[in-house]
């Protein structure tokens, strides 16, 4: 599945977002693919929940070929109804 995304704010990276249904502790991990469009930009990815980033998740890359970007986070006391997202 490829996904363009144009922006310079957060913007969230579709299908990448789970709502748990349950509250607890979760171990959050994904990998994806990124390119900057032109030579000078960087891609930015962060992991956030309820719509809120999580301290020290923020990965930049700097390029204009394809690169693996993955993160992961230990993310705690998530409600049953909040969204984990990566932006």
């Amino acid at each position: 599945m490829a996904t363009t995304v144009t922006a310079t704010v957060a913007t969230l990276i579709s299908g990448l977002t789970i709502t748990p249904g349950v509250a607890g502790n979760y171990d959050v991990r994904y990998a994806l693919e990124a390119e900057a469009q032109a030579g000078g930009d960087t891609v930015i990815v962060s992991i956030y929940v309820g719509g809120v980033q999580v301290a020290n998740t923020q990965i930049s890359k700097k390029n204009d070929q394809p690169a693996c970007v993955a993160g992961t986070a230990y993310v705690t006391n998530v409600t049953a109804t909040q969204a984990i997202e990566i932006f």
